[in-house]
């Protein structure tokens, strides 16, 4: 996942349910945050105030958690055991929402070789790609 001035980038944007590891690294100067919203509303329509920031008390939007105050150059980690269903990631310093800081994701049940849906067991490590389980690196990046 990439967090740029200004832009989130998810990738891939969806996962299997359950713990998840976002390694958050400000690659930017400036200071930016990380905030997760489970929401059925679309990334850019998310509930703001008369600053045009998200309102994280608003409706429609259920805050899970965040880290705040990660400093150019410095990265963070912040683990949280998503359900499935629809979130969406954001940077909510004053001005960063309205200039693009957001990004829709996903978590969905996994399935079974057979078939049936399951329940992630235990720590899911592997949200990165395809094939690596569990860890989603977020970067904050300056533009170039």
């Amino acid at each position: 996942m990439t967090v740029a001035d200004f832009s989130v980038t998810p990738d891939p944007g969806s996962a299997p349910a359950g713990d998840i590891t976002f390694d958050i690294t400000n690659d930017a100067e400036q200071t930016h945050e990380f905030v997760v919203f489970k929401t059925d509303l679309a990334a850019d329509q998310l509930p703001t105030d008369e600053n045009g920031d998200v309102d994280e008390a608003g409706e429609g939007v259920e805050h899970v958690d965040e880290v705040e105050d990660i400093e150019g150059g410095s990265t963070q980690s912040l683990t949280v055991n998503l359900d499935a269903g629809s979130y969406v990631l954001i940077c909510n310093l004053p001005g960063h929402y309205g200039q693009g800081m957001h990004a829709s994701f996903t978590r969905e049940l996994r399935r079974s070789r057979r078939g049936p849906l399951l329940h992630p067991a235990g720590r899911e490590r592997g949200v990165a790609s395809a094939s690596a389980g569990g860890v989603t690196r977020t970067a904050l990046r300056a533009p170039r």
